[in-house]
């Protein structure tokens, strides 16, 4: 038979066949989280977050292509407008918890900006079908 010895010297016994490596129900009740279900949770979060409607009738998709077409094709001639109108789709992103980040030029995408969920809770209670992929959220490129 197994002894610990408590702070205050009092002895505990453990049943030698009580097998402390075996996990516990609660633990044996969790889902198996393969890399491949992890990257289709991931593939449906992004489904999920570019065919969400964010203004009148346009996606987070298109607002990302927007912005991205303004970036490379505005002309110096009116480029306080396609600033305002970045800043104004870069905000209405953030409201509803995804951010714009710039991409390197090293990395080597066929975009300039894309998204990044930063606020995966406010994220779900906008979208409530992204709370299945709750897991995967945090920091989430699209």
């Amino acid at each position: 038979m197994s002894h610990l010895r408590l702070v205050a010297g009092t002895l505990v016994s453990i049943p030698e066949q009580l097998n402390l490596d075996k996990p516990t129900k609660k633990e044996s009740r969790k889902p198996s989280r393969s890399p491949e279900s992890r990257a289709a949770m991931e593939d449906a979060a992004r489904r999920t977050i570019q065919e969400y409607v964010v203004e009148g009738n346009r996606t987070v998709s298109s607002l990302f292509a927007e912005m991205n077409h303004i970036r490379l094709n505005g002309s110096m001639d009116n480029v306080d407008e396609c600033l305002a109108r970045n800043a104004a789709i870069r905000e209405k992103l953030r409201t509803i918890g995804i951010w714009t980040a710039q991409a390197d030029g090293e990395l080597d995408l066929d975009v300039q900006l894309y998204g990044s969920v930063a606020y995966s809770k406010t994220l779900i209670k906008i979208i409530p079908d992204l709370k299945r992929c709750e897991a995967v959220l945090p920091g989430l490129t699209f």
